[in-house]
C-alpha cells in the first residue's frame, strides 16, 4: 500500500477526483446559465469528460511548468487555447460537421452546449493548472476548501433554482440529484486519500507519459478540427474559421478603443498644464468659435464587423471589456492597499485541525484565488489560542505544542510527518527532546491508531509541561 501511495497513480485519483467535483459542483448552475442565454433545453458535459480535461491539465502543468514558467502567462495562454477551440467548435456546428466529434452521443448538445463548453474547459484547465504549479497539489487543506466549496455552490445553485423556476430551474434540480452524491462522496473521499497521502507517503512529481498524452490531445482535437473542414472544401473552411476571424477583428477593435480612451485621459490630464504654460510665455491660444478643446471626435470602427457579429458575441465581449476595466481599478486599490497594511505573523496550523469543515480555510482559497496565487495561503488560527487551558486529549496537547512551536518561530510544514516535525524541533530546542519525543509518540498512537488511555493522557499532560517550560527557559535564556 505504501509503494502505491509512493507512486504517481495516487495523484492520478485525487486530480480526477478534484475535477469531478468541482464539476459536479457547478452543473447547476450551468443550467440555469443556459436558461439565462436562451438555451433552457442545452445539455452540459458529462464529468467524466471534463475529469479528463482537469487530469490532463494537471499531467501538463506539472512537467512543462516546473522548469519556472510565470504562472499567471501559463494559465492566459492555456485558457486562450480552450477558447480558440470552442470557437473553431462552434463554426464546426455551423458546417453541419460537429457530429464526428461527439464522442458520446448526446454530451454536447447543437444548440447553447458552447456557453457550458466554454465554462467548463476554463474551470478544468484553470484549476489543473493551478495544482500542477505546486510541489504539494493536493494538501489534506485544500481538499477540505474543495468539499466546502463544492457544498457551498450546490446550496446557493439549488435556492436560485428554486427561484427561478422553469425550464432552466428543473433542469438545474435535476442535476442536482448526480451532483450532490458527487460532490459528498468525491469530497469525503480526496480529503482522506489527501491525508493518507501526506502521513505515509512523500511527494512526487507525475511522470513524462502522461504530458505526452495531454499534449497530444489538445493537438490532436485541433488536427480534427480542421482535417474535417479541410476535406469538405473551402467554404466549410471559412465557415469554420469565420467565428475566429470575428473574434479577434472585435478584440482589434476594443483595443483601439481602449488606446483611443486612454490618450484622452493623458489630454485632459495635460489640458491644464498646457494652458498654464501658454499663459505664463503669452501664447494661450482661445478655441474657435463652435469648437471645443481637445482631440478630433471618436473614428468610426469597423460597423460592418460589429453587424456581422453574433449578438451573444458582441454583448459578451462588451460584458468582458466592462468587466476587464473595473477589475483592474479593484485590482489596482486593493494591491495599493495590501502594500500598507501589516504582514501577519502567526502560523497556519490546518493540518492538525480534526474537523473537516473550515470556514476561515474557505475564506483564505478564496482570497488567494482571487490574487491569481491558484492556492490558498490557509487561515489565521491560532492568534487568540489559550496555551494555559489543560488539554483535554492527547490531540489537544500536541495542538498546544504546535500553537507554542509556530509562535516561536518553528512551524510544521503541511507535508512534515509528526516523526520528522520532532527531529527537527528537537535539534532547535536541544534540552526538550525527551518531552518533545514522548508526546509525538502519543499522540501518532492516539491519531492514527485511534486508542488514548487516561495514563496517555496524563503522560502527555505531562510532557507538554516540562516541554513548554523548558522551550520558554530556553527563550529567556537566548539559548
Amino acid at each position: 500500500m505504501s509503494a502505491w501511495l509512493r507512486s504517481a497513480w495516487v495523484d492520478l485519483l485525487l486530480s480526477v477526483l478534484v475535477a469531478a467535483v468541482e464539476v459536479a459542483a457547478i452543473a447547476p448552475w450551468l443550467h440555469l446559465l443556459a436558461g439565462m442565454l436562451g438555451h433552457p433545453g442545452a445539455t452540459v458535459p458529462a464529468p467524466l469528460g471534463i475529469a479528463l480535461a482537469g487530469l490532463v491539465a494537471f499531467w501538463s502543468a506539472r512537467g512543462f511548468l516546473s522548469s519556472g514558467w510565470d504562472i499567471a502567462a501559463a494559465r492566459l495562454l492555456s485558457l486562450g487555447l480552450w477558447l480558440a477551440l470552442v470557437i473553431v467548435w462552434l463554426g464546426l456546428a455551423g458546417a453541419g460537421l460537429a457530429a464526428p466529434l461527439t464522442l458520446i452521443d448526446g454530451l454536447v448538445s447543437r444548440d447553447g452546449a458552447v456557453y457550458a463548453l466554454l465554462a467548463v474547459a476554463g474551470l478544468a484547465w484553470w484549476r489543473g493548472i493551478a495544482l500542477g504549479v505546486h510541489p504539494d497539489p493536493f494538501p489534506p487543506g485544500s481538499a477540505r476548501g474543495l468539499l466546502e466549496r463544492g457544498i457551498a455552490l450546490l446550496v446557493v445553485a439549488l435556492i436560485v433554482a428554486a427561484a427561478t423556476g422553469g425550464e432552466a430551474g428543473r433542469n438545474a434540480f435535476a442535476s442536482a440529484a448526480t451532483a450532490v452524491p458527487v460532490v459528498l462522496i468525491g469530497g469525503l473521499v480526496a480529503v482522506a486519500a489527501a491525508q493518507e497521502r501526506v502521513v505515509r507517503a512523500r511527494v512526487r512529481e507525475g511522470g513524462a507519459g502522461w504530458i505526452g498524452a495531454g499534449a497530444a490531445l489538445a493537438v490532436g482535437i485541433v488536427l480534427l478540427a480542421l482535417l474535417l473542414a479541410g476535406v469538405a472544401g473551402p467554404d466549410v473552411w471559412r465557415q469554420v474559421l469565420r467565428p475566429l476571424l470575428l473574434v479577434f477583428e472585435a478584440l482589434a477593435t476594443g483595443l483601439i478603443w481602449v488606446m483611443t480612451a486612454v490618450a484622452y485621459l493623458f489630454f485632459l490630464a495635460l489640458t491644464p498644464l498646457i494652458w498654464l504654460v501658454r499663459a505664463l510665455v503669452g501664447e494661450r491660444e482661445q478655441p474657435q468659435e463652435g469648437q471645443s478643446p481637445g482631440p478630433p471626435p471618436l473614428p468610426e470602427f469597423q460597423e460592418q464587423a460589429r453587424n456581422a457579429l453574433p449578438p451573444f458575441i458582441g454583448t459578451a465581449l462588451e460584458i468582458l471589456l466592462i468587466a476587464g476595466a473595473l477589475a483592474a481599478g479593484v485590482w489596482l486599490v486593493l494591491r495599493t492597499l495590501r502594500r500598507f497594511r501589516p504582514e501577519r505573523t502567526d502560523q497556519a496550523l490546518d493540518e492538525v485541525r480534526e474537523s473537516v469543515w473550515s470556514r476561515e480555510l474557505a475564506l483564505a482559497q478564496l482570497r488567494g484565488w482571487l490574487r491569481g496565487l491558484g492556492a490558498a495561503r490557509g487561515g489565521r488560527r491560532n492568534g487568540h489560542y489559550d496555551l494555559d487551558a489543560p488539554p483535554t486529549s492527547v490531540r489537544e496537547a500536541y495542538r498546544h505544542l504546535l500553537v507554542l512551536a509556530a509562535r516561536a518561530g518553528l512551524p510544521r510544514r503541511p507535508t512534515e510527518s509528526p516523526g520528522d516535525y520532532a527531529a527537527r524541533a528537537a535539534e532547535a530546542w536541544p534540552s526538550a527532546g525527551e518531552p518533545l519525543a514522548d508526546l509525538t509518540q502519543r499522540y501518532q498512537i492516539a491519531r492514527y491508531a485511534d486508542h488514548e488511555t487516561p495514563a496517555d493522557l496524563t503522560h502527555a499532560r505531562a510532557a507538554w509541561e516540562a516541554l513548554r517550560e523548558r522551550v520558554e527557559r530556553g527563550e529567556r535564556d537566548g539559548s
